[in-house]
């Protein structure tokens, strides 16, 4: 019976060799997974659309309501500033709106800002009428101080401001003469100003959450 025993190695070798004569035409009708590629860009696309519903379909803005894509079109250099990163340089973004044969430019404020003015934000739930008048009318004089950059050839000053410097910063003669001239402005003016800030901070926002497609 000498020889009648298979070597191991032949063995071995027997069960290579019968792997490589499958039909390569089974081995193509094996089922493939997607591509890395077609990973990232299903995620990709997923992401977006959680991004798009978070975007209104209009947006109430000083000179009425727009389509997103108008809004978006007039604010193309706010979402400029923001994709590039600008306005986490310098903590802030501007836009120059025309309003007649003036020409208004805004920044928005720095977070810091923000919180230094709300000293001065009145509660219409726990305070009369007239006194809330009063309190939102200082509110908004001084936000227009710290939030334009000009109208027209007027400058306003960039003075530094937070909740350590306020007193400071209402005692400095640029910010003073800034706060006469806002006084000096007819009603119905200082309430437009005000509501272009307000679209210029609504416009960093949307572009924010825009931004977030490209992260």
């Amino acid at each position: 019976m000498a020889g009648s025993f298979a070597r191991k190695e032949d063995i071995l070798s027997s069960i290579q060799a019968k792997k490589g004569q499958q039909d390569p035409s089974q081995a193509e009708k094996r089922p493939t997974g997607p591509s890395t590629e077609q990973i990232l860009k299903e995620q990709a696309d997923i992401v977006s659309n959680l991004i798009d519903k978070q975007l209104p379909e209009t947006v109430n803005t000083a000179f009425g309501t727009v389509e997103y894509a108008k809004f978006k079109q007039i604010f193309s250099d706010v979402y400029e500033q923001v994709a590039d990163k600008h306005n986490l340089i310098i903590g802030r973004v501007s836009h120059a709106f025309k309003v007649g044969s003036m020409v208004v430019t805004v920044r928005s404020l720095k977070n810091k800002e923000r919180v230094a003015l709300m000293a001065f934000v009145g509660n219409p739930k726990t305070e009369d009428l007239a006194k809330f008048s009063r309190d939102d009318a200082e509110y908004r004089k001084r936000f227009l101080v710290a939030s334009l950059v000009s109208i027209d050839e007027t400058r306003f000053p960039d003075v530094l401001l937070s909740s350590d410097n306020l007193e400071k910063w209402e005692q400095n003669q640029q910010i003073k003469e800034a706060m006469n001239f806002i006084e000096d402005l007819d009603d119905s003016l200082v309430v437009l100003l005000f509501n272009l800030a307000m679209d210029l901070s609504m416009a960093k926002q949307l572009a924010l959450i825009e931004n977030l497609k490209n992260q």
